[in-house]
Parts: structure tokens; C-alpha cells; sequence
């Protein structure tokens, strides 16, 4: 389902910034267009935030019930040992999909690949947009008038291909369970 609401998200946002790009800047009012530009915002975030939250609901899925972690600390003086439960709760995704999930599957996600590039972007994505800074709302350094690439809007506004992290999602989803299709799998629109 959240697979699902990332793509009907993204495809409305889609639709919202067709029209931006189909249109001569100079002659819109972006005031009259600001409603429909914040639409298009709003419905790629949630696109992001969904394709984020079903590959971390599909890693948790994967974990074995007597499945540990040893992790080494980060002091680096002992390793800490986690269950299911508390890899669930304390183990970052990417830890998940990096190390975990391979070394249960037997399925690597290569970290030089493409896919593994645009999981890192997608995550930073949705990290900005789940912890959003009060600079990201404003936009501009107030000191040097600048807009920085760490700012989410710009992440957003420059994300020249409109990504569509829905489908990244799918991929790296599908790449892990391989032959094991489940039947929501099977049924998902590609």
C-alpha cells in the first residue's frame, strides 16, 4: 500500500509540474500559480516519504524472528548485539539494506551501483523533508543571499530527472526477493 501511495503520489505531482514545464515562465502569476506549484511540492514529498517508508516496512518484513545484529559500537571499545525488535527500532535502513538484508537473502545491493546512488539521495531527500531545519524554509542564507544544494526546496526544485523514488523502491524490493514474489508483488502495477 505505501509502495502504491508513493506512485499515485508521484504521478499527481507529475501531472502538477507538467504544467510548469509546459508553460513560459515569464508569463505566468505566480501568485495566481502558487497554490498548484505547492500541490506539486506537497505531492512529491509525499511520494518520497512513501517509497521511503515501504522499503523501510519491507526490510523490517525480511528480519528473521531469531535473526542478531552484531554491531560494533561507535566508541568502538565493545560490539552490541540487537533481536529483530531492536533492529527494527535502532538500525538505520540503509544498515538494513546494506548489510542485513544481504546477509539474509544472500543478495547483494552493490553500494557502486546506481541504485544503491539514488536510495542514498532519495534517503537524504526524506531526511530533509522529515527533519526540515528552519533554514530550509526560508530558503536564502540570510548572510550571502545564497541558495545552498543542502536546502530541501533546491534538492527538489533541481532534481532534473523528477525521479520517480516509487519505482526505485520497487526495484530494490524486487531485487531482494528475487524469486519469492509475494502476491502483492505480483499484482503491483509496474
Amino acid at each position: 500500500m505505501l509502495l502504491d501511495l508513493s506512485h499515485i503520489s508521484y504521478l499527481k505531482a507529475k501531472d502538477f509540474f507538467k504544467f510548469f514545464s509546459e508553460t513560459d515562465i515569464n508569463k505566468l502569476d505566480l501568485r495566481q500559480e502558487e497554490k498548484d506549484l505547492f500541490n506539486g511540492f506537497e505531492y512529491y514529498m509525499a511520494s518520497i516519504i512513501f517509497a521511503y517508508t515501504s522499503l523501510e516496512s519491507f526490510a523490517n518484513e525480511m528480519i528473521l524472528e531469531d535473526y542478531k545484529f552484531e554491531s560494533l559500537r561507535h566508541d568502538k571499545k565493545c560490539a552490541e548485539l540487537y533481536n529483530k525488535e531492536q533492529i527494527e527500532r535502532n538500525i538505520s535502513l540503509k544498515t538494513k539494506l546494506g548489510e542485513i538484508i544481504p546477509e539474509i537473502t544472500g543478495i547483494e545491493l552493490p553500494k557502486d551501483e546506481i541504485l544503491w546512488n539514488k536510495f542514498v539521495e532519495m534517503e537524504k531527500i526524506r531526511d530533509g523533508i522529515i527533519h526540515m531545519k528552519s533554514s530550509d524554509r526560508k530558503g536564502l542564507n540570510r548572510n550571502t543571499k545564497e541558495i545552498s544544494y543542502k536546502h530541501i526546496w533546491n534538492r527538489l526544485i533541481n532534481n532534473v530527472n523528477f525521479e520517480n523514488y516509487s519505482k526505485l523502491s520497487l526495484g530494490i524490493i524486487i531485487l531482494f526477493y528475487n524469486k519469492k514474489k509475494s502476491r502483492w508483488l505480483q499484482m503491483y502495477p509496474n
